[in-house]
């Protein structure tokens, strides 16, 4: 049921609002606002009084002869805000771009701004010209329609070279927003006692009625329709459209990611001029900022990847990526003005002047070396070693000219214009940097190959140790033995029988011993009758074999056991007599056995050694691989069953690797066809270290990994410890590779091959912090680095290729600056380029406007979309 409203409440709400709202006399200031969506302009006071078509169509000439737009808001006041906040802030709100500019006028508090992207292509002495000529003169005599008039014909001039000229000027209403101020009587006392009273008792009613339609509303479905009472439901604002939306995420991400570049650079500079300890907020701003930079490029590597997300967790990880890059800006912005304070780069001019010099001075002989090192790189190694670099000294040597052109202007400036000379310094310091990354890359390049050379030979020997390892497991799996009871033979010997070493003996290396007593014969040697014959047979040499059984060496083969190698033997079988003990590789089968070796057997079988397998009611020990059912401890990969039970490691028993034998086999063949293909390269002259190194390790580890249920646990470790250096070598190289060139070229980067080097120095920090205690997983991660850092590489090279570059700047350099990042403007002499779509959405800020280079000037430290945008303004 509909409730009523008391007439009494609502007459004391309605003399509330009638106090409340806004009287002749009192104008009200409006927030940053929402520009209309209907067209480019926003009138709240009625300002144009009839020439709203006159304003369109000077706007809408402008756009067709530039290609930029400019929006008109009218509005009684801006908040208490500067009137460049306020129409930065509007702009933002209201997602105004690149080709858009924003003229704001407050006609109650008579202020005015001018908002403008910094690629625009609009200088600040354009729009600082536009603004005295064409705008502030009709804005004085209240010509509301003619500053709009004027200012687009102005940009018009201005873009194409022409003079600006006054507009004709048509006085108007002076505050069409509101009147002159109230009078001050009498009446003026009651107002705020009616007001409280009034607003008090309009808030009670409105509490009740809220508590009364939640209560309604709990018991109500959700969904379209009526709401309680028959009231209309109010829905929330349409949310953004998902492609939209990332498009949004993926251009504030560049847009960060160059913000967070430029202020490291920056607070770099500042900590050379006046030391850590007053550099150290501002670098803790950008490690803050960072953070958040790469928690959100990890989300955007995860939408990119190859499991798609439904629609809502899309929606939620491209809200926290906008997120997460609005505070990476905020941060900096909260630091930029006490960076300014620090730097003060107008103040400071002349000495940041001399500092830029001196390091000028110095660049061109590191160019110079890096150019002798390239040379004989491209003569000894494969292009692909050599092409990260192949363009660097050349690059190098055009931030140089770029930053020598700006140090002349500067020079030309001080005590003239230290503002003007501070932002050629700035640019000048940016191209520096980035000639003496692009000379330094050669020389890192060059130690590189060399340490990948050395771990290339060393990686070969490990792999080819690796592939006899796994033929040697591959030949036995050949000819499997079982004895009639079913016992396991050994790992390498085959008997149906099987060999046992009895319980007293013990294998000598390299002797034999014959007859019942016999004593130690040579290496090799056999009695008649056999060797280690008999109850109390000394100990026997390696390979030897005889009918009375005695223990036998590595490597024999007999028809009753064998010791893998040997071809003696007896028809009694090797090691069958109570009193030897196996030598390794050798099988073993004995109700007392003693010590078995490794791969020996035997129903009593003793310690057996790794590989072994051993079985009876009271076997001692065995070792990694073995199994018995009264078997003793196994070792890791060994299984056991019976009354004496057994540990089991991981990786199973030897017969649990037969299922693996083929996939060793095929392990097996790549690694000998990687290693033929690079022996290859390396007997026909250049190569490529690197890439083979990482072609030779790839494969290693992965027959590493097929070998490491049968290895000792200490070797599998050094193993991928061996493995994991070789991996964070190519990784290393490679992520530095990808900084390098997205540093130096971030002006044509997009979105992608930004993240995918985010995640590959995510993925490389994550190697390192592993590999103290385990190599296993830290090898995985510098593997995914390496990957990932190619790919990033591979995109922004794309990127680069694709950047539009105008022939001919005017100045040194200019082009390499622009593809560099350090000046953000784009538009030089008159003459537009492309720049892939990205805007300057955040962290994008320009020193001082312009300063004389055609566009918006060089970055310097800080974030945020308003601090993206240049204009102009104030009272009128």
């Amino acid at each position: 049921m509909r409730r009523r409203v008391p007439r009494w409440c609502a007459a004391l709400g309605a003399l509330a609002l009638a106090v409340l709202l806004p009287q002749p006399g009192q104008a009200a200031a409006d927030d940053p606002i929402t520009l209309s969506t209907d067209g480019p302009i926003t009138d709240r006071v009625g300002a144009l009084q009839g020439r709203t078509a006159e304003v369109t169509t000077a706007l809408n000439r402008l756009d067709d002869a530039r290609h930029l737009q400019l929006f008109v808001a009218y509005v009684n006041g801006f908040s208490g805000r500067s009137p460049q906040d306020w129409a930065n802030a509007t702009a933002t709100r209201s997602g105004l771009g690149r080709q858009d500019i924003l003229l704001a006028v407050a006609t109650h508090d008579r202020q005015y701004a001018v908002s403008a992207d910094q690629d625009s292509g609009l200088t600040q002495a354009q729009l600082d010209e536009v603004s005295s000529t064409a705008i502030e003169p009709a804005l004085r005599q209240n010509d509301w329609a003619g500053a709009a008039v004027g200012a687009a014909n102005g940009y018009d001039a201005v873009l194409g070279g022409r003079p600006v000229t006054a507009p004709a000027i048509t006085p108007g209403t002076a505050d069409p927003g509101g009147g002159t101020a109230a009078s001050n009587g009498a009446a003026d006392l009651w107002i705020p006692v009616g007001v409280v009273a009034a607003a008090g008792l309009v808030v009670l009613y409105a509490v009740r009625r809220r508590r009364a339609a939640a209560a309604d509303g709990a018991a109500q479905p959700a969904g379209p329709g009526p709401g309680p009472g028959g009231r209309p439901r109010r829905y929330a604002p349409r949310p953004t459209p998902l492609p939209e939306l990332d498009s949004q995420a993926r251009q504030l991400l560049v847009a960060t990611d160059d913000a967070v570049r430029t202020s490291r650079e920056d607070v770099g500079f500042a900590a050379a001029q006046f030391g850590d300890e007053a550099a150290k907020p501002f670098a803790e701003a950008v490690d803050y900022a960072h953070g958040e930079l790469t928690a959100a490029f990890r989300l955007r590597q995860q939408l990119d990847d190859a499991f798609p997300e439904d629609d809502a967790t899309r929606r939620q990880m491209l809200d926290e990526i906008l997120s997460r890059c609005t505070q990476a800006n905020r941060r900096l912005d909260a630091e930029s003005e006490a960076f300014d304070r620090l730097r003060a780069m107008e103040a400071n001019a002349p000495q940041v002047l001399e500092q830029a010099e001196a390091k000028a001075a110095a660049l061109p002989g590191r160019i110079a070396a890096a150019e002798t090192t390239l040379a004989p790189l491209a003569a000894a190694y494969a292009d692909s070693a050599v092409q990260p670099v192949a363009g660097h000294p050349a690059e190098a040597r055009d931030r140089l000219e770029f930053a020598r052109s700006s140090l002349d202007q500067a020079r030309a400036a001080i005590g003239t214009d230290h503002g003007r000379a501070a932002v050629f310094v700035r640019a000048a310091e940016g191209a520096l940097d980035q000639a003496t990354t692009l000379a330094d890359s050669v020389t890192r390049r060059a130690d590189e190959l060399r340490t990948a050379e050395e771990a290339l030979r060393t990686a070969l020997t490990e792999t080819a140790a690796d592939l006899a390892e796994a033929h040697a497991l591959l030949s036995t799996n050949a000819a499997p033995g079982t004895r009639p009871d079913g016992g396991a033979t050994g790992a390498i010997s085959a008997d149906p029988g099987g060999t046992g070493a009895g319980p007293a003996g013990a294998a000598g290396a390299g002797s034999t011993g014959t007859g019942p007593g016999g004593g130690p014969t040579g290496a090799g040697s056999a009695g008649p009758d056999g060797t280690g014959a008999g109850p109390s047979g000394g100990p026997t040499g390696v390979g030897s074999a005889g009918p009375g059984g005695g223990v036998t060496g590595a490597g024999s083969a007999v028809p009753r056991g064998t010791d893998a190698g040997s071809t003696d033997g007896g028809p009694d079988g090797n090691a069958a007599d109570p009193g030897g003990a196996a030598g390794a590789g050798s099988t073993g089968r004995s109700p007392g056995g003693g010590p078995a070796g490794a791969g020996s057997a035997g129903p009593g079988g003793g310690a057996a050694d790794a590989g072994s397998t051993g079985a009876g009611p009271s076997g001692g020990p065995t070792g990694v691989g073995s199994a018995g059912p009264g078997g003793g401890v196994t070792g890791a990969g060994s299984t056991g069953a019976g009354p004496g039970g057994t540990g089991a490691g991981s990786g199973g028993t030897r017969a649990g690797l037969g299922g693996g034998y083929a996939e060793l086999r095929g392990r097996v063949a790549r690694a000998e066809a990687v290693v033929a293909d690079v022996r290859g390269e390396l007997a026909g002259g250049r190569y490529d270290p690197i890439a083979a190194l990482r072609r030779v390790e790839e494969a290693d580890a992965g027959l590493d990994e097929a070998l490491t249920g049968v290895r000792e646990q200490e070797v599998g470790e050094q193993r991928a410890r061996g493995l994991l250096d070789q991996a964070l070598l190519a990784a290393r190289s490679e992520v530095a590779a990808a900084r390098d060139l997205i540093t130096t070229h971030r002006g044509a980067i997009g979105s992608q091959a930004r993240t995918r080097l985010a995640e590959a120095e995510r993925r490389l920090q994550q190697a390192q912090a592993a590999a103290p205690g385990d190599a296993s997983a830290a090898l995985a991660h510098a593997q995914d680095a390496d990957r990932l850092a190619r790919d990033a590489q591979r995109l922004a090279q794309q990127d680069v290729g694709g950047f539009g570059r105008s022939p001919s700047y005017g100045r040194p350099g200019m082009g390499g600056a622009v593809l560099g990042g350090i000046i953000l403007g784009e538009l030089f002499g008159g003459g537009r380029m492309g720049r892939g779509g990205f805007g300057s959405l955040g962290g994008r800020r320009s020193l001082g406007g312009g300063g004389g280079f055609g566009g918006a000037g060089p970055g310097s430290f800080g974030g945020g979309q308003t601090r993206g945008r240049m204009g102009g303004g104030g009272r009128f």
